[in-house]
C-alpha cells in the first residue's frame, strides 16, 4: 500500500507500480487536501492493479477505458464486438471520449442521448447506445476505475422501445434460404 507526504506545501502520492518498483509523483493537491490526495492513490493502485502502467499511460480517459472493455469482450468470444466498436467510434467516443473516465457526470451522458435523438436516430438504436456505455461504466465499477455508474437516466429519460417506422416490422419476414442458413 502506497503512501501520501508533504513537499513544499503540495502533497506526493509513492506507490508500487506493475514491476513493484516504489514511484513517486506529484498529487496535484496542496496540504490539508489529503483526502483527495488519499483518492488518487487508491485510483493508482486500483489501474495497477488491473494491469495499466500508470507510468507509461497517464489518466484514464473514456477512449482509454473503452478500448481494456472491448478488448475484454473480444476475449469472451462476444458475437457483437463490432457492433460494439461501431457505436463507440460513431456515437459514444465524439461525446465523451476525451473526458477523464473519473469526470463523466450524468449530466454528460443525457447530452449525449439528447444529440443522439436530434441526429433522428431510431429510438432502439439510442437505447442500445445508452445501455452499451451503461455496461462499459459498469464494468469500470467492478474494476475500481469508478465508484458510481454516470449512465443512471430514468426511463422517462431515453426514447420509447419502438422502431424509427413501425410499419417495418410486418414486412421483415425470412426467406426459406436464410431461415436454412
Amino acid at each position: 500500500m502506497g503512501s501520501i507526504y508533504p513537499r513544499n506545501n503540495s502533497l506526493w502520492v509513492k506507490y508500487k507500480d506493475r514491476n513493484g518498483s516504489w514511484r513517486c509523483q506529484a498529487s496535484g493537491f496542496k496540504v490539508g487536501d489529503e483526502r483527495k490526495a488519499q483518492g488518487l492513490l487508491v485510483h493508482l493502485e486500483n489501474l495497477i492493479r488491473s494491469g495499466v502502467d500508470v507510468a507509461k499511460e497517464g489518466p484514464m480517459t473514456v477512449e482509454r477505458w473503452s478500448r481494456l472493455w472491448l478488448e475484454s469482450r473480444r476475449v469472451k468470444g462476444v458475437v457483437i464486438v463490432d457492433d460494439y466498436e461501431s457505436r463507440l467510434k460513431n456515437h459514444i467516443l465524439p461525446h465523451i471520449g476525451a473526458l477523464k473516465l473519473r469526470d463523466v457526470l450524468p449530466v454528460h451522458i443525457e447530452e449525449m442521448v439528447l444529440s443522439l435523438r436530434n441526429k433522428r436516430l431510431a429510438p432502439r438504436t439510442v437505447r442500445n447506445i445508452y445501455f452499451q456505455a451503461h455496461a462499459m461504466f459498469g464494468k469500470a465499477i467492478r474494476k475500481g476505475h469508478l465508484t458510481i455508474n454516470p449512465c443512471n437516466l430514468d426511463e422517462d429519460d431515453l426514447p420509447a422501445k419502438m422502431d424509427k417506422d413501425p410499419e417495418w416490422r410486418a414486412t421483415a419476414i425470412y426467406a426459406r434460404s436464410e431461415v436454412v442458413q
